[in-house]
């Protein structure tokens, strides 16, 4: 999302029309004749003081939201280094088999993913989708900001319209857009009911796409959760 781009823009024509309004009155007061010197001090000092103090309440959100980033940045590196760890922890991998059979009984799954190929019509879990949905169960989805992936995004959701002959976004399929930081690992949420359970994907073999899934401590699924939330809601 562009979101720091955004605010920064609104901010600059905020500024700039607060630094008009005084000014626009001394024009006027120039074209009826009533300016004196007090008037033209007390407009340039009003003017001042306004565009300051609209100065540094823009550096305020600004480095607020610069922090905000930060923060979702490390929390995202810090997650990618538990998946890096998780090869070295066979035992405890989740198989795609069973992650489709946790994901059957999720109400509510909330996906960040670099890419759609697993939930593409020709991809693992694209009938694990296409069943939920069915059944009226919702996904959220974070993908990058590319005009490749939300191609991607568009043929998904008409593959499954298609199949479940009814409309599925944005009832039951949502998706929003990030490109503050690369996503290069993927991460799934399940609620389940009294239950939120979290799993990293881990890629054994890039050639063949053969992957596995690393399941979250429940710290980490929450923080995951919280994550997800935050980066939602820009």
């Amino acid at each position: 999302m562009n979101g720091e781009a955004s605010f920064k823009k609104n901010a600059m024509f905020s500024l700039t029309v607060l630094f008009l309004i005084p000014l626009c009155i001394l024009i006027v007061e120039i074209i009826f004749g009533s300016l004196t010197l007090w008037k033209v001090v007390l407009g340039i000092a009003i003017s001042a003081v306004i565009v300051i103090v609209a100065f540094f309440i823009v550096m305020w959100f600004l480095s607020k939201e610069h922090s905000h980033t930060s923060s979702v940045l490390k929390s995202m590196q810090n997650l990618e280094n538990v998946v890096r760890d998780g090869n070295r922890l066979e035992s405890i991998l989740i198989s795609n088999e069973e992650l489709k059979d946790i994901e059957t009984e999720a109400e509510k799954i909330r996906v960040i993913t670099p890419c759609l190929r697993n939930d593409s019509d020709k991809g693992l879990f694209y009938a694990t989708v296409r069943d939920n949905l069915g059944r009226g169960k919702q996904y959220q989805y974070i993908i990058p900001n590319s005009d490749h992936i939300k191609a991607e995004w568009k043929k998904l959701v008409k593959d499954l319209k298609g199949d479940l002959k009814q409309d599925v976004e944005p009832v039951l399929m949502e998706m929003r857009c990030f490109s503050d930081f690369p996503i290069t690992t993927e991460f799934v949420l399940y609620d389940i009911p009294k239950k939120l359970m979290g799993f990293a994907e881990v890629v054994i073999n890039p050639t063949s796409h053969q992957t596995t899934n690393y399941p979250l401590s429940q710290n980490q699924t929450f923080e995951m959760n919280e994550l997800f939330d935050r980066l939602f809601e820009q």
